[in-house]
């Protein structure tokens, strides 16, 4: 891990360390996920104190780019990113919460060529190609939500669909690929559903339910785009009431 501290400067050994970190994770040079050193291996590595060690890590871990786990180490994060990619990993996590297994099963897996309504989304031409697989999630054998997700080809040359049998998305594309996204934007509608999401959903045709559109870009490049639905069956909407 490259990082130079000037002990001679004004800004603090810590502040120093942790920019230096961060610095690595937004050029994909650390990846997510990745387990950092222990705390002596840093003083080790570069002749400083526990102490500056410690604060470090707090101020990663307060702008979100560290994850704490007890047993296991410090891992690399970035912001929000544990919500960024992963309506998978989201859901499951919920599930498993929940008391309920959850299950994915790949229904469709294909490269195909970017139509006219595609191409701008993800910042490609007509011309270029991109990966599309279509993906349901299950809880206790019951299907809540349907997933159609478009990749580059170009940034994830290689890609197959066993890929998705070992990983989740999240995990693929910030880790294996070194391209943490570093932000998405989402948005909502209320719909009904069409007769195929109505058989994949086992959902009678025009049920209610609710599509997002998400796209997670890295720096400035988009490299993913995904529209989900979900049946009002597999909605919770929690209520607060104020006095």
């Amino acid at each position: 891990m490259d990082i130079r501290l000037n002990k001679e400067g004004e800004v603090p050994l810590y502040r120093q360390l942790a920019d230096g970190i961060v610095a690595l994770v937004q050029t994909g040079e650390l990846p997510i996920n990745t387990i950092l050193p222990s705390e002596r291996s840093f003083m080790e590595s570069y002749d400083i104190s526990r102490a500056t060690v410690r604060q470090a890590f707090d101020r990663l871990a307060k702008l979100g780019y560290l994850r704490r786990e007890h047993g296991r180490g410090t891992f690399v994060e970035l912001p929000g990113s544990s919500h960024q990619l992963g309506s998978f990993l989201d859901f499951k996590e919920e599930m498993n919460a929940a008391g309920r297994e959850a299950e994915t099963r790949i229904r469709f897996f294909r490269i195909i060529r970017c139509y006219p309504q595609l191409a701008p989304v993800l910042g490609l031409t007509e011309k270029d190609y991109a990966y599309k697989f279509i993906r349901l999630h299950l809880a206790d054998g019951v299907p809540l939500l349907l997933e159609t997700t478009y990749l580059p080809y170009s940034r994830f040359e290689g890609f197959v669909r066993q890929d998705l049998e070992k990983a989740s998305l999240h995990e693929i594309i910030s880790r294996w690929y070194r391209t943490p996204v570093t932000h998405t934007l989402e948005s909502f509608e209320i719909c009904r559903l069409t007769r195929e999401e109505a058989e994949e959903l086992c959902c009678e045709e025009g049920t209610p339910g609710l599509r997002k559109k998400r796209t997670s870009y890295f720096g400035n490049e988009a490299v993913e785009y995904t529209i989900s639905i979900t049946p009002e069956k597999g909605l919770v909407f929690k209520a607060v009431t104020r006095n």
